[in-house]
């Protein structure tokens, strides 16, 4: 399993999670072919429940589609960079995504 360089990962208080989630997603507006996305974890760890990671989206835009995740999960166990995931955007602007079921 390849894991994510540490300077890619960063651990943030539930109190500044939106914030920092956001802050992220801004750039966006620059990778036009990626959209920043919230999985739920499949367990949790240290109080961590969802992972924030890139997906380089193949079909749809950066509010719903489908695509391949450009990042090594650290909290989920059921997910690899590469696997195809499928994403959607809610009304408050949060982009969830999950493991494409085929």
């Amino acid at each position: 399993m390849t894991k994510e360089p540490k300077e890619n990962i960063a651990l943030v208080c539930s109190d500044c999670g939106d914030e920092q989630y956001f802050k992220i997603k801004e750039m966006e507006k620059e990778l036009k072919d990626y959209v920043y996305c919230m999985f739920e974890a499949d367990h949790e760890h240290k109080n961590i429940n969802t992972e924030r990671m890139w997906i380089k989206i193949i079909f749809g835009d950066q509010k719903k589609g489908v695509g391949y995740l450009s990042n090594q999960p650290q909290f989920i166990s059921n997910l690899k960079e590469g696997d195809r995931c499928s994403f959607y955007t809610t009304k408050d602007g949060i982009t969830r995504a999950e493991l494409q079921k085929h």
